[in-house]
């Protein structure tokens, strides 16, 4: 069964993530769900977004002033373990790419982390909880993300 998620414009994911971006998407969560021995499949809404709805967003859902990268908000969230995944994603693209020059990597290594990121926290992963739990989804960030790079055919 393939995973369910819909994308706020075909034109932006195709210029960002490369012409084969869905199947790539599909590739990031397959690892992810292989990794994780999960089940179910998600369901969730990517979004490209400016850094002037990114600031809004941050704002409203986080309580955090300026732009980020990424956003995930989970619609599901619970304390007995893994569920099916729901929500959305939000991408700023533009951020992301000063990001990259500020940190001497290519934009397509910061988009590629950052949905990875975002995925994580619709499955539950949140670094901010604790030390521990930044351990353990920054390793299972780092190991995804090594293993998408090596296979996403753009």
């Amino acid at each position: 069964m393939k995973p369910s998620f819909s994308i706020n414009s075909n034109y932006l994911f195709k210029r960002f993530f490369g012409k084969n971006f869905e199947a790539g998407i599909e590739l990031c969560l397959q690892i992810i769900k292989d990794s994780l021995q999960l089940s179910f499949q998600p369901e969730f809404a990517l979004m490209i977004v400016s850094p002037w709805k990114m600031k809004r967003l941050n704002r409203q859902f986080l309580n955090r002033k300026g732009v980020t990268d990424v956003i995930s908000i989970c619609y599901n969230e619970n304390e007995a373990g893994f569920s099916p995944a729901i929500g959305e994603i939000f991408l700023c693209p533009k951020h992301i790419f000063k990001q990259a020059k500020q940190f001497g990597c290519t934009p397509w290594f910061l988009l590629t982390r950052n949905l990875i990121h975002g995925l994580l926290h619709l499955f539950e992963f949140d670094h901010e909880q604790s030390l521990a739990f930044e351990s353990v989804t920054m390793f299972f960030q780092d190991e995804i993300h090594e293993t998408v790079l090596k296979l996403w055919n753009r």
